[in-house]
């Protein structure tokens, strides 16, 4: 399925369009972070400013139980730093004591808050930024926002019940609105930016009051499903608490593709069946090791027509398969193999030697060409 991403080219993009774009709507939201930079044009960098140990930094709770008036307010004549968790802080600073840009602090603390602050900032949200140039005295903005896929109308009402399956994701442009703002503003390497946040992912940081405050309202999404979010916030079957360390592999698997320019692969479906597709056909790759021309053509299954209790699922699908699903409660209703409403799958992939590779879904007749 086509989908509109909006990519905001800094100094070009209009303020309006951009607040536009960053209302909020959906299940799971991603607030930008509440966080400010302010370094001159130009830093020296520290002599003693090598990264600190992160993972040192991140085995105790930063994060009192009642305010301390003495994180609230700060001076200082050389580079300033303000963001809502101590850690993010910690890195912005710590980029701005390398050599970096207030944009470069500002996009390593926005990374480091996606690991930290999970239930407000994450890569699946929105990514904004406004930078002051006071040398020439003009605001400039950037980044990428949400935006609803092609099919459903922004005015559609909210459904509670939908909500809880694909209907309630956007179309995120965190990681695009970031690149586009390093691009313009950023003097530190790309790589250097996820340095805090893959330690804070990888090695784990000590949960605070405040976040499993949050945690705890969304539990029920966050453990419904087997996977990232229930294996690392239900350790052993039980929900981690305060003081405990969360370790986050698969987000840090996620950075470290990102900061190494991995690799990528893509999927887009027009099928009315998209979210269901998409999932089926990337856990096939992802997981299973299935090989992309392979995942376009395999059985899938999918949600019942208005009206009908139960789910469509391709007679592809061998006869045991059927047998347990029926024998496990799930009510069927199969169609013919490689049905033509099971949804249509097209991927590309970016192969390590730099070959692209295409696929098109045999179900619509689509073709894949490339030179």
């Amino acid at each position: 399925m086509k989908r509109r991403r909006q990519e905001h080219a800094p100094a070009v993009l209009d303020r309006r369009a951009l607040l536009k774009g960053l209302s909020f709507a959906g299940a799971a939201v991603a607030a930008p972070p509440s966080f400010a930079a302010l370094a001159p044009a130009r830093l020296p960098t520290r002599a003693d400013s090598a990264s600190p140990d992160w993972t040192a930094l991140a085995a105790r709770d930063h994060k009192p139980i009642r305010p301390d008036f003495r994180n609230v307010h700060a001076t200082g004549r050389r580079r300033m730093v303000t963001s809502d968790h101590p850690l993010a802080t910690r890195a912005a600073l710590n980029a701005l004591e390398r050599g970096g840009s207030a944009a470069d602090a500002y996009m390593t603390a926005a990374l480091a808050q996606c690991v930290l602050e999970p239930t407000m900032t994450t890569l699946g949200g929105g990514f904004g930024m406004t930078l002051w140039r006071a040398s020439e005295r003009r605001l400039e903005m950037g980044g990428g926002a949400f935006s609803f896929p092609e099919s459903i109308s922004a005015t559609e009402p909210w459904d509670e019940q939908k909500s809880w399956t694909g209907w309630g994701a956007m179309v995120p442009g965190y990681v695009r609105g970031l690149e586009a703002c390093h691009r313009a503003w950023g003097r530190l390497p790309w790589r250097d930016l996820f340095e805090p946040a893959v330690t804070f992912a990888e090695q784990g940081f000590v949960i605070d009051h405040l976040l499993f405050a949050y945690a705890k309202e969304a539990r029920k999404m966050i453990g419904r499903y087997p996977g990232s979010g229930r294996n690392d916030w239900f350790r052993d079957g039980y929900m981690l608490g305060v003081g405990d360390t969360l370790r986050q592999p698969a987000l840090a698997r996620t950075l470290r593709m990102l900061r190494d320019d991995q690799p990528a692969f893509a999927m887009a479906t027009p099928s009315r069946s998209f979210i269901e597709c998409m999932l089926q056909a990337t856990a096939n790759v992802v997981e299973y090791e299935m090989p992309l021309a392979e995942a376009a053509r395999a059985p899938r299954f999918g949600h019942p027509h208005p009206g009908m209790n139960a789910a469509e699922i391709e007679a592809a699908f061998p006869e045991e398969f059927l047998a347990e699903l029926e024998r496990r409660g799930h009510v069927l209703f199969p169609v013919s193999p490689n049905d033509v409403n099971a949804g249509c799958v097209q991927g590309v992939h970016l192969a390590a030697n730099g070959t692209l590779h295409g696929v098109a879904d045999p179900r619509r007749r689509g073709l894949a060409s490339g030179a």
